[in-house]
């Protein structure tokens, strides 16, 4: 699931750098997701 206002170069240059952080990127960017979709599911 991709979103367009999401740019995957920014957390590759993060999990480059840091390579346990791109697994905290990927765990609150799917939190992100959840909570957008619950919104979205509740209006």
């Amino acid at each position: 699931m991709k979103k367009p206002g999401f740019s995957p170069p920014v957390i590759k240059i993060f999990s480059d750098k840091k390579p346990g952080f791109s697994k905290c990127i990927f765990t609150v960017k799917n939190l992100c997701y959840k909570i957008v979709y619950n919104i979205i599911l509740t209006n």
